[in-house]
């Protein structure tokens, strides 16, 4: 999955896009961004996030495994832009290009799970984001798996910490020991979007030929988190089979 940060610092407003199944990316994404770049730079952030897994992460080489953007072949061209920095996490980084790019990508290196309070992945609810998926269900919202740390959910991670180590692009060796997800909970991501739309926090629309839908980031953390204090296995297997949800 591709996600895109659109972050405007001046009106508080952030758009993730996350191009997914309908294939509407390459170009025509990629054409978006090239056009806007003037105008991140000097008003905002854009950001492109892209999960990613190994023990060991080297960011002075290309990492197309983290960074899926594609054109004619050519890989990451986002990444490879001047001025683009990126987080430094073995297993969620992001890029960023903009007005804020350092700020918001700093520290990712310290945190000891993916995307916990002070991470990239929590100030998008400290923005207030618009999160627009484009083509891709709720379900692969990356977001909501920060909401659940933020809690913490209970056994949402593992107790014990794998040792991982990420090089930064000046060569330095940093020792990252992370406690990683467990579950499937993302199945479940989309019982939320009845509670989001009667809140005002979701929306729907069309992106050229592809679906977009909209929520708002501020909703989605408040309403996620009410109720998981409630029912802190709501998004999990067993807590629907009980109560009549999703097989």
């Amino acid at each position: 999955q591709i996600y895109l940060l659109l972050c405007s610092i001046a009106d508080k407003l952030a758009r993730i896009v996350n191009v997914g199944a309908d294939g509407f990316f390459n170009q025509h994404v990629f054409l978006v961004i090239e056009r806007q770049h003037r105008g991140f730079k000097v008003h905002g952030t854009v950001v492109i996030t892209g999960g990613g897994d190994g023990n060991h992460v080297d960011f002075r080489h290309g990492l197309e495994h983290l960074f899926l953007i594609v054109e004619r072949g050519n890989a990451e061209l986002f990444r490879r832009r001047s001025g683009v920095r990126r987080s430094l996490s073995p297993t969620h980084s992001i890029a960023a290009m903009g007005r804020d790019a350092a700020a918001f990508t700093a520290g990712h290196e310290k945190c000891d799970s993916p995307a916990p309070p002070g991470s990239p992945w929590s100030r998008l609810y400290d923005r207030n984001a618009k999160i627009l998926f484009i083509g891709c269900s709720p379900q692969s919202n990356t977001y909501l798996h920060g909401v659940e740390e933020w809690l913490p959910v209970p056994g949402m991670l593992t107790e014990s910490r794998q040792d991982l180590v990420i090089y930064d692009e000046d060569g330095k060796r940093i020792e990252c020991p992370m406690r990683r997800h467990v579950g499937h909970h993302s199945q479940f991501y989309d019982l939320i979007i009845p509670a989001l739309r009667d809140a005002g926090g979701w929306a729907e629309g069309t992106f050229g030929n592809a679906r977009v839908q909209i929520l708002d980031a501020r909703s989605a953390g408040d309403i996620t988190m009410a109720i998981l204090k409630e029912y802190p296995q709501f998004f999990t297997p067993e807590f629907q089979a009980e109560h009549g949800g999703k097989n």
